[in-house]
């Protein structure tokens, strides 16, 4: 449990430094890993909340985080349907989790 409590405090700290692209984009892969440790699809994800929920989890508002995952979307990052999200590019989305500061 304390593992778990220091990583989310890690990506705490490290989500308050990006802009709203890369907060998403570090959350879409956090949860991808969760999903591969539990040897279900790092791939396709159901997300455990709503927008609403995302944005308070990353500080961001409902509005920013859908206009993020469409402009994901758009570029070819993800697919999108309601809480489904499929990744179809991983190091695009770790490109912009780095570059996003």
């Amino acid at each position: 449990m304390s593992q778990q409590i220091e990583a989310d405090h890690q990506m705490m700290l490290t989500l308050s430094k990006k802009n709203a692209e890369g907060r998403v984009a570090t959350l879409l892969l956090s949860l991808s890993r969760r999903f591969g440790r539990r040897n279900l699809s790092p791939n396709s994800l159901r997300l455990p909340m709503s927008r609403m929920d995302i944005g308070n989890f990353l500080g961001l508002t409902i509005e920013t985080v859908s206009r993020t995952f469409s402009r994901l979307q758009k570029e070819g990052l993800i697919k999108v349907d309601g809480r489904e999200i499929h990744i179809n590019d991983h190091e695009q989305l770790q490109s912009i989790c780095h570059a996003a500061k």
